[in-house]
């Protein structure tokens, strides 16, 4: 009888386990899509440097993309892009619109 509830418990840790990995990666991968869309908008700096700060912890590609997220992001003109962008939202809209034709 122990053995068979050991056993039981075994795999409902497995199963638990698994699905707070593929959650997280649903997480993870809803956010990524997310900082895409803003980084097209140039807006939410913040949030793209947290949404980069996390994929540091999928692996070596995403250390790898991570870190070099960071340090693009960091940089003063990077900086400077999101605060026009903050400021003159209808400058986005023009330059996407211009790409168009």
């Amino acid at each position: 009888m122990k053995n068979g509830n050991l056993s039981f418990f075994k795999t409902l840790y497995l199963v638990k386990g698994i699905l707070c990995v593929f959650g997280f990666l649903f997480v993870l991968i809803t956010l990524n899509f997310l900082a895409f869309r803003y980084i097209a908008e140039q807006k939410n700096h913040s949030f793209i440097v947290v949404v980069s700060i996390l994929n540091c912890l999928t692996g070596i590609l995403g250390i790898l993309l991570g870190v070099f997220a960071i340090i693009e992001l960091l940089k003063v003109e990077v900086k400077a892009l999101y605060e026009d962008a903050e400021d003159n939202p209808s400058r986005i809209a023009i330059q996407t619109a211009n790409e168009g034709n």
